[in-house]
């Protein structure tokens, strides 16, 4: 089994980081998914957290910033998409 750290795709100045154990090779099993009420709070906690910070980040970084939440919040949605 191998142990994996991911850092969760909304972590742009708040990094939040899950550990998990994946032993999924060859096992046939489906990788961990997201429900959908958890990944719903995921991407309102992303714009949440973008309403309260945006303003404090410099212009010079704002773009980056605002790329890299629009990405965290594509990647919820797709996960929304995929749970049941």
């Amino acid at each position: 089994m191998r142990q994996l750290k991911k850092v969760v795709g909304f972590a742009v100045r708040n990094p939040a980081f899950i550990a998990y154990q994946s032993n999924l090779r060859n096992s046939g099993r489906q990788a961990h998914r997201a429900s959908r009420q958890s990944a719903e709070w995921c991407l309102a906690a992303v714009s949440q957290c973008w309403s309260q910070k945006s303003i404090a980040i410099s212009a010079s970084e704002k773009d980056s910033a605002r790329k890299a939440y629009d990405h965290a919040r594509e990647v919820y949605q797709q996960l929304i998409s995929e749970s049941q």
